[in-house]
């Protein structure tokens, strides 16, 4: 049963692809042909995560009134002088572990003239360890995602993704974000004020490292309750959101000519939601 689903998968591709390439400069047609032979498993994958996303969020926006978000200082804001001691219990330095499922979203967007791809991944995993009273003695956050999880929604697609040609799966298997929040904090996290800020982070993509700017990326904090029990949270959750601009070119990810600014743009959006748990704090 298996085997036949994956040929006859492989034949409606085949046959869409053929049929594609006779519809020439007809880009609506070709977009409703592809659409019939998008892999159901990645649709599937994209509204669970989408549901899961939503769900957290609601509980983010259940316990962070919009008009509690405070900034979180950059680089430019070095010698501010620290804030005083938080209120309230302390809650010290948590190392937040960030699994591997549909909370976690890496997101990518290429809009060129002639198509719009957009590819997801949920199997994004690594750590956030912050001081919540005192976040700018160093806030870190790492994360990575496999290349060969990076979905499109076409499999033909995907391999051609993944190939030596485009990011080289093989070789460099891994894509690598590393969050390094400027110091001073002058707040602290609590929930019900959440943290944003312009920050700088490395990125690397096909063994390529630079630093990228992120701006407005925000930092809520919510402490284990029932809302979080009734999404099968176990824990304290650290929700972060960001989205950049990059070029592949800048990491030597280099698009055909015959693609380039048509079907492909050397700009790429990415978009990151990411939670990350760590055991609830003790009240």
């Amino acid at each position: 049963m298996i085997g036949f689903s994956v040929v006859h998968r492989t034949f409606l591709v085949s046959a869409a692809l053929v049929a594609v390439s006779q519809l020439g400069g007809c880009e609506k047609a070709k977009n409703e042909l592809l659409d019939q032979v998008r892999d159901p498993a990645v649709l599937a994958q994209q509204k669970e995560s989408a549901k899961a996303a939503a769900e957290l969020d609601l509980a983010v926006k259940a316990a962070v009134p919009v008009s509690a978000a405070a900034p979180l200082p950059t680089a430019a804001s070095a010698a501010a002088p620290a804030a005083a001691e938080p209120a309230g219990p302390a809650l010290g330095r948590k190392r937040f572990a960030i699994e591997p499922g549909p909370t976690q979203l890496i997101e990518f967007t290429t809009d060129a003239p002639v198509e719009t791809i957009r590819g997801q991944s949920n199997a994004a995993a690594g750590f956030v360890d912050v001081d919540l009273d005192h976040p700018g003695q160093g806030l870190l956050a790492e994360v990575s995602v496999p290349v060969a999880e990076l979905r499109t929604g076409i499999a033909l697609r995907d391999e051609h993704m993944r190939s030596d040609q485009w990011l080289d799966a093989e070789k460099f298997p891994a894509i690598k974000l590393v969050l390094k929040l400027a110091p001073p904090q002058t707040q602290a996290i609590r929930a019900g004020a959440p943290v944003k800020a312009t920050v700088t982070a490395s990125l690397t993509i096909h063994g390529v490292t630079r630093d990228v700017e992120i701006a407005d990326m925000s930092v809520a904090y919510l402490p284990f309750d029932t809302s979080l029990e009734k999404v099968h949270i176990a824990g304290d959750v650290l929700r972060v959101k960001g989205s950049w601009q990059i070029k592949l070119s800048d990491y030597g990810v280099i698009v055909p000519d015959q693609l380039i600014g048509k079907k492909v743009s050397n700009e790429v959006e990415l978009r990151v939601a990411l939670s990350a748990v760590a055991p609830a704090a003790k009240q």
